[in-house]
């Protein structure tokens, strides 16, 4: 791929796979919270007819390989073999999974609270209340490079990691299980930002569920031997609205006939999350 390839790939795509969301739509002007800095206000539009980017707080914009490099903090080559190596249909920019890694440290596990993290869920529109509740900040080493991230533990007390530009895990890939003592019902999610999202936002009714997180689709068989426990009234999978979801569902549909397709509840989105965003991004753009 060289530049000008590169350049015709959606400026909007290419933020939404990155974690940012607009604030409010004009036309064909996008308004974000700007990526390159912390602000208040929106004030870095993207024009989606022009395929151009501008950032008012500093004056400053361009095509997509100038926003990639400043963003990502990379060279243009470095860019170009990133974008390369993606389905540009997703733009997810996500290093390989972590999986028993021998090479890694972790330094430190605390409270939620670092910026880059904390905005980054505020993009994703999960509110920090909840995320605290559900998750930790964690510090680590691989080699000699140190990274930190959004940790969600596991059923085998490793982590779930994620941050504005990749996903992984450190230590052993397992489902997470949060029971609620005394209910009757199960809630499948495929992920921790699915059930974020997911949690207090579609019906008042998971209050009174347990959840399990399949953490990858792979692990729709661990998760169904974990349902058959819970000998449950109601199952509800919240999966993703592709191939992928569509398959899980099927998976668990074959043991449990009772297993019910939520999936509908956000037709139109890839996932819960996609549709929580677009729904208060509009809220938020009509109160602007």
């Amino acid at each position: 791929m060289n530049c000008e390839e590169a350049n015709t790939i959606s400026i909007v795509g290419f933020l939404n796979s990155l974690g940012f969301q607009p604030a409010k739509i004009i036309g064909n002007s996008y308004w974000y919270l700007s990526p390159l800095r912390n602000e208040k206000t929106p004030s870095f539009k993207v024009d989606v007819k022009l395929n151009r980017y501008f950032d008012h707080g500093i004056s400053q914009g361009g095509k997509l390989v100038d926003l990639g490099t400043r963003l990502l903090n990379i060279d243009v080559s470095e860019l170009l073999d990133k974008l390369s190596s993606q389905n540009l249909k997703s733009f997810s920019f996500q290093k390989p999974e972590i999986i028993d890694t021998p090479g890694y440290e972790i330094k430190k596990v605390k409270t939620l609270e670092n910026k880059a993290l904390t905005s980054y869920l505020d993009g994703r529109r999960i509110p920090l209340s909840l995320a605290k509740e559900y998750c930790r900040e964690i510090y680590y080493q691989i080699k000699d490079k140190n990274y930190f991230a959004i940790a969600f533990e596991n059923d085998s007390k490793a982590y779930e990691i994620r941050n504005r530009y990749f996903k992984a895990c450190l230590g052993t890939k397992d489902i997470t299980t949060i029971l609620n003592p005394g209910t009757n019902n199960v809630i499948l999610f495929e992920g921790f930002i699915d059930f974020l999202s997911g949690w207090k936002e579609l019906r008042p009714k998971m209050s009174r569920s347990s959840f399990i997180i399949l953490n990858s689709v792979n692990q729709i068989e661990k998760a169904k031997v974990r349902v058959s426990e819970f000998k449950p009234h109601r199952i509800e999978a919240y999966f993703d609205n592709d191939d992928a979801g569509r398959k899980c569902f099927a998976i668990l549909k074959q043991d449990f006939s009772e297993a019910v397709d939520q999936s509908i509840l956000y037709k139109g989105h890839k996932d819960i999350n996609e549709m929580i965003c677009i729904k208060k991004n509009v809220m938020r753009g009509i109160s602007m």
